[in-house]
């Protein structure tokens, strides 16, 4: 693997941009640097960069306070425009499979082919049981198709670029966190797990069997919905929302009334999850071990609670620096605890090695 001395993951939500830098030094690794600046409202919906002036204005801002050189950072890809399955095709030689895939792309995705970047990766060979009247038995390969629409590739692309910086490599979300437990737990094994990293516009959902992604969901209504609602609830602005949200300035407004209406603002989130769970268990035949909770929301007051009740699963919020070398006398331990779920995607995103370009 090819590591850079120092790596720049730089994710950029639909309602903060955040970043972190980590040193490698042998086989440990250093938190050099983070920050994180929010978005003007509405910058980014749906993925979709509908203000780039204000995203650039942005990551020049975050950069320009963290006395950042300008140079590559690794980015991160979310959301609708992006499709990743598991397809199963028979076993061929890597250069018949790379000139297969593409067709066998357009059947499963619902983009233009031509729209889309495709990437792949083999996961495992297995013996089925042929169709055919002799019941033959046949091998067949496992494949992780990945596909992103070009357009969302290129906003991102541009706007790190309009700022100053070099994107080298596009990772997805779901990727970076899988490569951050990955790293803290020093590797899956043969258990199951599944990370739901609750942001503002979606909730990303991955399900690992095996250190294998085995399905992935981007379930919408997150942290964006609850400020609608609260602000419905309350007669109150955006940015109050947000801090009722936070539990911060409540003034005369009752905690047990903010919790009920996040509580009921993300019931079809958890229903969603709990479906998506229960499909799986029932298509597999195996149950999932633990869930790990990352992303903005992670820190409102009683979230783990609430998803482990609806769920029934062990829950864990991510840190992700708990392989990582943090100095605490550069960093405040209190406020990187406090801070620690929002950086996971950036953080994963700066765990990347460079011989895999991803989507770039």
């Amino acid at each position: 693997m090819l590591f850079p001395k120092k790596t720049i993951g730089l994710d950029i939500g639909s309602h903060s941009i955040k970043f972190v830098v980590l040193k490698k030094s042998g086989k440990s690794m250093s938190l050099v640097d983070l920050g994180h600046v929010p978005l003007k409202n509405r910058s980014i919906v749906d993925s979709s960069i509908e203000d780039p002036e204000a995203v650039i204005e942005a990551i020049e801002n975050l950069f320009s306070v963290a006395k950042l050189k300008k140079g590559e950072v690794v980015a991160s890809l979310s959301g609708p425009s992006l499709v990743i399955k598991k397809i199963s095709l028979p076993k061929m030689p890597p250069e018949e499979l790379e000139e297969v895939i593409q067709s066998e792309a357009e059947q499963h995705i619902p983009f233009d082919i031509n729209d889309v970047n495709i990437d792949f990766q083999p996961i495992g060979d297995r013996v089925v049981q042929g169709d055919g009247d002799d019941e033959e038995e046949i091998i067949t390969t496992d494949v992780l198709l990945v596909a992103v629409r070009q357009e969302l590739v290129e906003e991102r692309r541009q706007v790190i670029l309009d700022a100053g910086f070099i994107p080298i490599i596009f990772d997805l979300d779901v990727f970076a966190l899988e490569n951050l437990l990955e790293h803290n737990l020093g590797g899956f094994g043969e258990q199951v797990v599944a990370i739901v990293n609750m942001g503002a516009s979606f909730t990303n959902v991955n399900i690992i069997a095996d250190g294998v992604t085995e399905v992935t969901r981007a379930i919408p209504g997150a942290g964006n919905k609850i400020n609608y609602d609260i602000q419905k609830e309350f007669n109150v602005a955006w940015e109050k929302a947000e801090e009722l949200k936070k539990g911060i300035s409540l003034g005369n407004i009752s905690e047990k009334k903010v919790v009920e209406v996040i509580i009921n603002s993300l019931e079809g989130v958890c229903y969603d999850i709990n479906r998506m769970f229960r499909d799986f268990i029932d298509n597999s035949g195996r149950n999932i071990d633990k869930v790990y909770f990352s992303g903005g929301c992670a820190n409102i007051v009683g979230i783990e609670d609430l998803i482990r009740n609806n769920l029934g699963i062990s829950t864990e919020i991510i840190d992700p620096f708990a392989k990582i070398n943090v100095d605490n006398k550069k960093f405040d331990p209190d406020y990187i605890r406090q801070v620690a779920p929002i950086f996971a995607v950036a953080a994963g995103l700066a765990l990347r090695d460079y011989d895999d370009k991803g989507l770039s």
